[in-house]
């Protein structure tokens, strides 16, 4: 039975998943501290803060608009305009 088997694994990915934001987290700091030394100023600090961070969520590391597609191969995100 595949249940069972699958526990496991998904406590293991759910603990390295926290292990991750951690890092990340820890990373988050050092990088602004390293900004605040430089000379940065606080606002430009704190911003460029969190565009690292936005680059390290899960997410966006997997190519989302592959999934959005449905079975006749039609976009769901209707509000995102190809250009011809």
């Amino acid at each position: 039975m595949m249940v069972p088997r699958s526990i496991p694994l998904l406590l293991k990915l759910g603990v390295e998943y926290l292990r991750f934001k951690r890092r990340v987290k820890k990373a988050a700091g050092i990088f602004k501290k390293e900004l605040l030394t430089a000379g940065v100023d606080k606002d430009s600090a704190k911003r460029l803060t969190r565009e690292y961070l936005r680059g390290a969520r899960m997410m966006r590391q997997f190519d989302l608009s592959s999934m959005a597609k449905n079975a006749e191969g039609r976009d769901r995100m209707s509000w995102v305009e190809e250009t011809p």
